[in-house]
């Protein structure tokens, strides 16, 4: 976040005015950057356990190598902050 605020800030581009920048996980640091980032937050826990049971669940019916993928969606939170902002114009 550091380095692209520098060098939009070389290039005479205004963050977040003309600029957005959205990182994902949101960890700790996101919010005390200038300007302060805007998140995905990714829900860790609920990543880690659906892991786990898509695990053992493959394991214990011996399907490891699926020749189907698997999608599971899990909610995320935009935690809007300083770095974005509407398009101007």
């Amino acid at each position: 976040m550091r380095a692209t605020h520098a060098l939009a800030h070389a290039r005479g581009i205004k963050m977040p005015r003309q600029l957005s920048v959205l990182g994902c996980s949101d960890n700790a640091g996101s919010a005390h950057l200038q300007p302060a980032l805007s998140t995905i937050h990714l829900p860790a826990e609920e990543i880690g356990a659906a892991a786990v049971a898509e695990t053992s669940r493959r394991v214990g019916e011996k399907d490891v190598f699926p020749t189907e993928a698997k999608k599971i969606l899990l909610p995320v939170k935009l935690i809007e902050r300083e770095s974005c902002a509407p398009p101007v114009g």
